[in-house]
């Protein structure tokens, strides 16, 4: 018998490393996954622990770990993506650089990272091949 956190979830996951979020896409890049991956980026990236001036305006707040500076995309089990998708990855770059985290997209299969590099997003996004996660 399988245990429920053993399955792959159809909705993106997210787990945090210190100074680094790592989410998780799933299979699909899609209009119809879009809202989903949003929300849980938008969640990782909310989830941060505060930041030096928001504990000098608060010094009562206990002291959290370090701050985020890094959120890792995993891309390998995509296989299904649209314009949707593509267009969901620079729209979550922006997000991530407004608060000050650096985006990685993490071993995308070939199709998605020649449909990047066809749309000129390899050189907006910070793309890495080949990682062992």
């Amino acid at each position: 018998m399988s245990h429920p956190s053993d399955e792959k979830s159809d909705r993106p996951t997210v787990e945090h490393r210190e100074q680094l979020a790592v989410v998780d896409a799933g299979d699909e890049l899609s209009a119809a996954t879009a809202a989903a991956l949003r929300s849980t980026v938008t969640d990782a990236l909310a989830g941060r622990p505060r930041t030096g001036l928001e504990r000098a305006e608060n010094p009562n707040i206990e002291e959290q770990p370090a701050e985020t500076a890094e959120l890792r995309l995993l891309l390998a089990d995509v296989t299904v993506f649209d314009q949707n998708g593509l267009g969901l990855l620079v729209g979550l770059h922006r997000e991530a650089r407004s608060v000050g985290v650096r985006l990685v997209c993490v071993n995308p299969q070939m199709a998605l990272f020649a449909a990047l590099r066809q749309q000129g997003l390899h050189r907006v996004l910070t793309v890495e091949l080949d990682v062992r996660e």
